[in-house]
């Protein structure tokens, strides 16, 4: 959705205002959280976007968050529940045909299990930096952190990073593809962005600190380790 979107510009700067509609109609998703790779931090940043317009983007993305991570559009079926173990069937009935037709995949969408995808946190967290929501960069930085896998290496620890979760028998698990650069890419971004933007900006660090504040006296639990500035330095 969104690379056809800035395709079409480059090739056309002057085209029709209507292309997000058309294509969203075309396809049927009312919001496809893709759309963030071209949207944070890229455009955020270069096209200054206001506090206003933020808040109207993060309404719609936050239809799509999840317990684990973010759905990347309502009802999608890659990676849905069980998904694996249907391909597989449809391989060895099929010769190994690596991907069944668009249709039949579709048909194997379990509502309300969709694959949540950990890669598109970091991104929103970027944008809400851009456009100064501090309250939703606590939400994602704190979703980043605990998605991250601990793995004890002797007297070492290695840090993990789950592509996504899946539903396998009803239960959410880790798939089995993890540390991708793009992944890990992304998350060294977020902290960064977090940590320079505690820096550079005392009205967001006074934020950060009444929603902290905040959340210890509705849950009692005591601030989460990145509201200490060392724990998000690279």
């Amino acid at each position: 959705l969104g690379n056809a979107v800035v395709q079409d510009r480059l090739q056309d700067p002057s085209g029709p205002t209507e292309d997000w509609g058309n294509i969203r109609k075309q396809n049927g998703r009312k919001y496809d959280s893709a759309v963030c790779t071209v949207l944070f931090p890229t455009v955020a940043k270069y096209l200054r976007l206001t506090h206003e317009q933020g808040l109207s983007i993060f309404v719609h993305y936050r239809k799509l968050v999840r317990k684990q991570g973010i759905a990347r559009y309502e009802n999608d079926a890659y990676y849905t529940a069980n998904f694996q173990q249907q391909l597989t069937a449809w391989r060895e009935q099929n010769d190994g045909v690596r991907w069944p037709p668009g249709e039949l995949m579709a048909s194997w969408a379990v509502p309300g299990k969709e694959a949540q995808w950990t890669i598109f946190e970091p991104l929103l967290l970027s944008g809400a930096i851009a456009v100064n929501i501090c309250s939703q960069s606590c939400f994602s930085m704190r979703r980043i952190l605990a998605s991250i896998e601990e793995e004890a290496d002797g007297d070492d620890v290695k840090f993990h990073v789950h592509e996504s979760y899946v539903f396998v028998n009803d239960e959410l698990e880790p798939n089995d593809i993890r540390d991708l650069l793009w992944g890990i890419a992304y998350v060294r971004m977020a902290l960064k962005l977090f940590h320079d933007k505690l820096k550079e900006s005392k009205m967001f660090e006074e934020q950060l600190e009444q929603i902290l504040k905040l959340e210890i006296v509705l849950t009692g639990v005591k601030p989460p380790e990145y509201a200490n500035r060392e724990h998000v330095s690279l």
